[in-house]
């Protein structure tokens, strides 16, 4: 039991009010059950339930230790309060971005971009970017927030990243500048997906013997051009990869057994560099009671297995774009290859040439010798 601070009289259930103790009574005569048990969100109805209850106070003719005791009780409770950086209000619930606070009216028009994570390609991050900017322009953000705003999005882009494509099945498919991933997670149903690519597989139809002729029709074509293009050196390694990519091609074209995709899709990520991808195919159906399309991915490298992304046959037209964008990123991996190995070649005829020279220079050989060899060296 405590007495109260307002009309001196005892109460068993007393209410504080900080160190002011007020029973039921007095605490009633400033209409202080409307905010004493209540969590306001804006500094506006703080002002006016102040107001209110050291009005009521007045004309009740409360202590001024009474009084001091209310403003102070309302100080502290408006200290949760912060001042939004754009309209200067005060409010309890507000978002932090880059130290700067906004209240939830000012920052909600852009929350859902500034809070997002991930985003499938750079113009579509630069989209959400300009939304942003032309928003915190009208609604007075302050300068400097508004200068971060294009580095905040910029940090977003992963390093070499190029695009993502969720395929809606429990894959998600990343392009960057030398490799793809692509992320099989718990969502992804193995049973379903293996029904669906029998469906898928089960509609070509290539008997063993044209198998046979296939890879050998594809071989010897290989070779032809392959002679023609490629130094010899090179001839012998290409020859070998594109047997090898005959053998996968018979492989993924013979439907005479049921091929389990356990060979091509594994749980976590998966990486593979452009430069081991030999090439596509894109297995969709618009059948009924084929729900999916399946991108499979063949390698020119035994150490590295094929990969296989399902997808849903709603993202079709995206598929084929990011196909498109694998080819060209396995078309420049290529070049790069090439112009690699030419460069080292070219590095090694220049070595062999200052040899040569010194032996020339040193009188061993002579110069018809000299450039005899040169020649050589050269192809000319």
């Amino acid at each position: 039991m405590k007495q109260c601070c307002a009309c001196n009289k005892n109460s068993f259930f007393p209410e504080m009010l900080g160190d002011i103790v007020l029973c039921k009574k007095c605490l009633i005569k400033i209409d202080g059950l409307m905010w004493k048990y209540r969590d306001f969100e804006k500094g506006e109805d703080f002002d006016k339930y102040r107001y209110k209850a050291i009005t009521l106070a007045n004309k009740n003719q409360f202590p001024a230790s009474v009084i001091d005791g209310i403003n102070a009780y309302f100080d502290q409770k408006q200290s949760k309060l912060k001042e939004c950086a754009a309209c200067g209000k005060r409010r309890q619930k507000t978002t932090n971005a880059n130290n700067f606070i906004f209240c939830e009216e000012c920052f909600s028009d852009i929350a859902e971009c500034w809070k997002r994570k991930k985003y499938f390609n750079r113009e579509e991050l630069y989209n959400e970017r300009d939304k942003v900017l032309k928003i915190a322009k009208e609604k007075n953000f302050p300068k400097e927030f508004i200068e971060q705003i294009s580095p905040y999005f910029e940090d977003k882009v992963e390093k070499n990243w190029i695009s993502t494509l969720d395929g809606n099945k429990g894959q998600t498919i990343e392009f960057y500048n030398d490799y793809l991933t692509i992320k099989t997670n718990k969502n992804f149903n193995e049973e379903e997906m293996q029904s669906q690519f029998n469906k898928l597989n089960s509609k070509i139809n290539i008997n063993s013997e044209d198998l046979k002729s296939f890879k050998t029709i594809g071989k010897e074509i290989g070779k032809e051009l392959i002679s023609d293009v490629i130094p010899i050196p090179r001839a012998f390694k290409s020859m070998k990869i594109l047997d090898m990519a005959g053998d996968k091609m018979i492989k993924h074209l013979d439907n005479s057994k049921t091929v389990s995709i356990k060979n091509y899709v594994k749980d976590g990520l998966r990486k593979v560099y452009y430069k081991d991808c030999f090439n596509t195919n894109l297995l969709f159906r618009n059948e009924e009671g084929i729900t999916v399309g399946a991108l499979l991915i063949i390698t020119n490298n035994a150490n590295v297995p094929d990969l296989l992304f399902f997808f849903d046959k709603s993202k079709i037209n995206k598929i084929k774009k990011i196909r498109k964008i694998l080819e060209e990123e396995m078309e420049k991996a290529e070049k790069k290859v090439d112009n690699d190995k030419k460069a080292t070649g070219n590095q090694h005829f220049a070595k062999q040439i200052r040899e040569l020279k010194g032996l020339l220079d040193d009188g061993i050989i002579t110069q018809e010798e000299f450039d005899a060899k040169k020649k050589q060296l050269l192809d000319l």
